[in-house]
């Protein structure tokens, strides 16, 4: 009986130990949780920062079609100095 209740207490500090590592396992991946939405929350501001580049790109595109424009009335120049 002796033996018994030796073998038995052992296996229960056994489970003990092996709940502690898991509570350690839960704080590291609610740690890893914190990380990745820090980095959501960045991948957000960089999405911003391409939303007015893209901005950026239609002004420069509307500078295109005035140079366009420009262009359009050295043609009918030059055909007037033509006539």
């Amino acid at each position: 009986m002796t033996m018994y209740k030796q073998r038995s207490r052992n296996s229960s500090h056994g489970q003990t130990n092996y709940v502690n590592v898991q509570a350690t396992s839960c704080y590291d991946e609610a740690t890893n949780a914190s990380v990745k939405a820090a980095n959501g929350h960045s991948q957000a501001t960089n999405g911003h920062g391409q939303a007015t580049n893209g901005h950026g790109q239609a002004a420069y595109d509307n500078d295109q079609a005035t140079n366009g424009n420009a262009q359009a009335s050295n043609n009918h120049s030059q055909w007037w100095d033509k006539l």
